[in-house]
């Protein structure tokens, strides 16, 4: 290690990870499949399963004909309508945005940072007199979940607990380093937050407690489900060293290769290059988090979660090789689409501005066309609210489904039948399309 580096403590960051968060919710529409062994599926994979089914050997991105055999009486629920997991995920990130400043990772992870909070506590003298959750140090022998998400990482065997008490009244010990107050308090707040989301959402979570989004990051799962996990800061040079580059947040598979072909495989592999070496390869930005991140560091803010950016429907094929059966699966995917910018004008009041049709073509790997033009408001506006309207006229009993009803109906929708084919696209066509 660079002796010269130092780790930077002065922030408190909160990472949650919501437990099977597609089967929770699942769960919680029908509470009869607590008890039973069930996963949620998005094609021909397994999105995820609850805890039942991962107990008989069903795991995350696996094949639904090999959890099957595992697992001969696995319930399955089609996990292709994402509203009801988009409503969940609004109702868990509305609960912790009272405990600080929260930035949703995804549908079901979150980042809180408590500094304030923390330091609120402070000067009030709301000290905490233990830890809560359990302690990671680079001694805890770990294991991956999957092959496919080397970052997801699990304690192979279970850590200390410590339970809260009394905070004491002549406040922190002596010897304790201004971090180490802070984090204890951080540990608190997210047990009270955690506790908050289950009372009032009914979802169960996992939170890591650090001093950075990487680190927390990484520990949040160490001890799933419904627990919470401290890495220390001076543990997280030696916690980060072993791991493979791509546990890092933001390596991904291109740069999780181009790292390879530079010989680096783990992380302490990253400590032999310079800072100015891996800006050179990598840029400013990329070379700078990387020096910083293979020591344990991470200065990324925490940002407050806004409006997303844009909204989007889209969906594979094995085979859509003409014009027509592409006006046919966008005549499937369109209502999707106008039910959920219906919800965001609700929610935000503000329009599209233009509308983005990308394909991809065979043979092109994962790089993709797309073509725009400015969004016809109006015409979108209208028929969302026929769709809306005309499922909330068919009977439901429940007032609070409404809108999910809706949104599940037009994903009935999504049966693509036979898909005409019609010609395949001449020489002509496949030129214009790529203009």
């Amino acid at each position: 290690m660079d002796p010269n580096f130092t780790l930077n403590t002065s922030r408190c960051i909160i990472h949650f990870d919501v437990d099977a968060f597609y089967a929770q919710v699942e769960e919680k529409r029908d509470p009869r499949l607590k008890d039973v062994p069930m996963a949620v599926t998005q094609k021909y994979l397994i999105v995820t399963a609850n805890y039942p089914a991962r107990r008989l050997g069903v795991t995350k991105l696996q094949g639904i004909t090999v959890a099957k055999e595992r697992c001969p009486g696995l319930v399955l629920i089609s996990g292709e309508d994402l509203s009801p997991y988009r409503q969940a995920s609004k109702q868990i990130l509305s609960v912790l945005q009272r405990f600080g400043v929260a930035e949703r990772l995804g549908m079901d992870e979150v980042f809180l940072d408590v500094t304030e909070e923390v330091r609120s506590r402070m000067a009030r003298g709301m000290f905490a007199p233990s830890f809560i959750g359990h302690m990671h140090t680079s001694k805890v022998e770990l294991r991956q979940e999957t092959s496919h998400r080397p970052m997801d990482l699990r304690a192979a065997r279970p850590q200390v607990y410590s339970r809260p008490q009394q905070a004491p009244q002549g406040g922190p010990a002596q010897q304790e380093q201004e971090w180490e107050v802070a984090l204890k308090i951080a540990s608190t707040i997210a047990s009270e937050a955690r506790a908050a989301v289950k009372a009032e959402a009914g979802y169960r979570t996992s939170a890591g407690i650090s001093c950075s989004k990487m680190l927390a990051k990484l520990v949040s799962g160490m001890h799933k489900p419904d627990d919470q996990t401290v890495l220390l800061p001076p543990d997280a040079p030696a916690f980060v060293a072993p791991l493979p580059a791509r546990t890092i947040p933001g390596v991904g598979y291109k740069l999780e290769a181009e790292l390879t072909a530079t010989g680096v495989s783990t992380v302490n592999d990253l400590r032999a290059f310079s800072k100015a070496s891996l800006v050179s390869s990598f840029g400013e930005r990329v070379g700078s988090y990387l020096h910083c991140a293979c020591r344990g560091e991470d200065p990324t803010p925490v940002q407050q979660s806004g409006p997303p950016r844009s909204i989007t429907v889209e969906d594979s094929f094995k085979s859509c090789t003409s014009f027509t059966a592409a006006v046919h699966i966008l005549q499937i995917l369109v209502p999707d689409l106008l039910i959920r910018l219906r919800e965001d004008f609700e929610e935000y009041q503000r329009r599209p501005s233009s509308l983005t049709l990308k394909w991809r073509q065979r043979k092109q790997g994962w790089s993709r066309s797309s073509t725009s033009i400015p969004m016809p408001v109006q015409a979108a506006a209208a028929p969302a609210k026929e769709i809306v309207e005309e499922q909330d006229t068919a009977g439901d009993a429940h007032e609070a489904d409404r809108r999910t009803a809706a949104a599940a109906a037009i994903n009935r929708r999504r049966d693509y039948g036979a898909c005409p084919q019609g010609k395949p696209m001449s020489k002509r066509e496949e030129r214009l399309l790529n203009k």
